[in-house]
């Protein structure tokens, strides 16, 4: 399978069907302007043929009233839904996944959802289950950060672990290619939409049910206005509908694309697909609330009469045969319970396809201590191991640390076990526990975090290791706990972060022990930025890299995915990748929130 020109064509195809969609709603605006126009003409107690039919400062009004309209509804449901992923699930009637949980099918589910996302660089996502006998999954949420991964009991019954790996690697893709913020922001579009159309019924209602004096006097303005509304907002809604499931086509896709690159199998997924045809229930996913979310599943959630323009995704026979051309046409037919897993190891279907770092990494993942894994699956247990993970090795601060916990015995225990970890096992260890530290109340969590930096700061210095687990950690968990605020300015030039660069790019570059080679990877990465201009800083303390890394933070995607490739380079410019840059490149892409795999 040709992968990358298949992602090529899903990307031009979706940024067309984008201007489509802009287009088609000024051609709406347009039509209920002249059909606002001519019922002004008309219905007025003194009909004026000399009204024009169409007059800028009326289309003026029409669009402004109706985008600020339908901006207010659109807005109000994205705020809804700005808690992430979680509200989604939630919304579906999906059950979070407990790390805690003993049932072997659901233990194999989270091992995968785990292996994935260690291997893809990104946070482990809190994972849930949809009550339904139909196959499917799906991803949600704005960031990698709030994103979840949501399965149907169908799916879990049905898959083998090559298949469900199959689609989880679907899914990441989604994750990987933005679709989850745009898929998002559609419902809330919709919404909008749909807003103004209901707006316009009570328009229609109101004209129809006044007085006979009112309506002779503003019943005509009102019921223009209310038909004007309704056409737009139905009309829109409907244009809307449409476009967002070509858009949603293309987009699956370009995700089964991405996913057969990802794990270089593709009769995985297609084996999965093919078990979603031969299913009884297929994709169908019952839930009342599964028209809003349809366009974020996996197969098609709903059976539409009119597949062809409200289809939310392309044919499956169509995705079968761009991943297997020799298929013959049947679909598999299969017994639940298949594929069974109690261990949490890596099994070699999971990995073969794999290569470089990702094998690496979910090669040093699985070889975790089974006591450090079983803690990472328990809110409590969880706030623990991480805090075992600062503990000082001086024995004597190690016990003035110690004196500030709970359960210091706990933290201690944990501490003696991490003591057989590789470097490189730090940082997979603790986004294990991320699922688990996303369950904890608001007043627990800041207990956590006080904590938490309480023995950052035992020593009166901070370590690189220490920044990047807060960071890492306050990151993923703050986002749930205390909603950010965006920037009123965003950065749109890596130019404009000039010193923030340097600053960051400089801290990397001084990993290495030899001011040549630091010289070499710094000048490496400001090159590949463009930043010709910028020199190498003396070794910046840890505790100093905060503010650099908040404003990089702030700014557009596309600056910051230029300066993690310009990291990249610089890490990479000596030929190997240790596990200290590894781990501070980790970090960075998912503050960044951009998900960037070490190749």
């Amino acid at each position: 399978m040709d992968f990358y020109s298949h992602q090529d064509q899903a990307r031009s195809k979706s940024f067309w069907l984008l201007v489509l969609f802009a287009i088609g709603l000024l051609l709406l605006s347009t039509v209920t302007t002249l059909l606002l126009g001519l019922a002004l003409r008309q219905g007025a107690e003194h009909p004026d043929p000399q009204l024009p039919l169409f007059s800028l400062t009326l289309y003026g009004w029409v669009s402004g009233g109706v985008f600020l309209a339908a901006l207010l509804a659109a807005a109000f449901k994205y705020l809804g839904l700005h808690s992430g992923g979680r509200k989604v699930a939630e919304s579906l009637g999906g059950r979070r996944v407990l790390g805690s949980t003993t049932n072997h099918q659901e233990r194999q589910l989270l091992n995968v959802v785990e292996e994935m996302a260690i291997a893809a660089g990104v946070p482990v996502p809190p994972v849930y289950i949809l009550g339904e006998s139909g196959i499917n999954a799906f991803a949600a949420g704005f960031s990698i950060n709030d994103a979840v991964i949501g399965v149907t009991q169908g799916a879990v019954d049905h898959f083998s672990r090559d298949e469900l790996q199959a689609v989880i690697g679907h899914e990441f893709s989604h994750i990987f290619n933005g679709d989850m913020r745009l898929n998002l922001r559609l419902v809330a579009l919709l919404y909008g939409l749909f807003f103004v159309g209901n707006l316009g019924r009570l328009l229609l209602h109101v004209s129809d049910s006044g007085s006979s004096s009112n309506k002779k006097n503003n019943g005509g303005v009102l019921l223009a206005l209310g038909i004007g509304l309704l056409i737009m907002g139905y009309l829109g809604g409907l244009w809307a509908r449409i476009m967002q499931s070509a858009i949603n086509r293309q987009r699956e896709y370009l995700a089964d694309a991405s996913a057969v690159q990802f794990t270089r199998n593709p009769q995985g997924l297609a084996s999965a697909l093919k078990k979603v045809g031969g299913h009884q229930s297929g994709s169908v996913v019952s839930h009342s609330a599964t028209a809003e979310f349809s366009h974020l599943f996996f197969g098609p959630a709903m059976t539409s009469q009119f597949a062809g323009l409200f289809a939310s995704h392309p044919p499956l026979r169509t995705r079968i045969l761009r991943l297997d051309p020799s298929w013959d046409g049947h679909y598999s037919r299969s017994t639940p319970n298949q594929g069974q897993e109690v261990s949490s190891k890596v099994q070699p279907s999971a990995t073969a396809a794999l290569a470089g770092s990702a094998q690496a990494a979910l090669a040093m993942a699985a070889a975790l201590p089974a006591a450090l894994n079983v803690a990472s699956r328990e809110p409590l247990d969880a706030c623990y191991l991480i805090f075992a993970l600062l503990l000082d090795e001086d024995d004597n601060l190690r016990q003035q640390q110690l004196q500030g916990l709970k359960a210091p015995q706990r933290a201690l225990a944990y501490f003696e076990e991490l003591g057989s970890l590789q470097p490189g096992q730090r940082l997979p260890l603790v986004e294990k526990a991320i699922p688990s530290l996303k369950a904890l109340s608001e007043s627990q969590y800041k207990a956590f975090t006080d904590t938490l930096m309480g023995l950052v700061q035992a020593d009166g210095k901070v370590s690189l290791f220490e920044w990047l687990l807060y960071r890492l950690v306050s990151h993923q968990l703050g986002a749930q706990y205390s909603p950010r605020v965006e920037a009123k300015v965003r950065p749109h030039k890596l130019a404009s972060l000039s010193n923030e660069v340097a600053e960051l790019l400089s801290a990397v570059a001084w990993l290495s022990p030899h001011e040549e080679k630091a010289k070499r990877a710094f000048g490496m990465g400001a090159n590949s930025m463009g930043l010709y201009g910028i020199s190498l800083l003396p070794a910046p303390a840890p505790s100093s890299l905060g503010p650099a890394l908040t404003r990089l933070q702030q700014a557009r995607e596309p600056v910051r995915q230029r300066f993690l490739q310009g990291v990249l380079k610089a890490i990479k410019q000596d030929g190997e990748i240790t596990a200290e840059e590894g781990e501070f490149f980790r970090v960075l892409a998912v503050c960044l929130d951009c998900p960037v795999a070490l190749p």
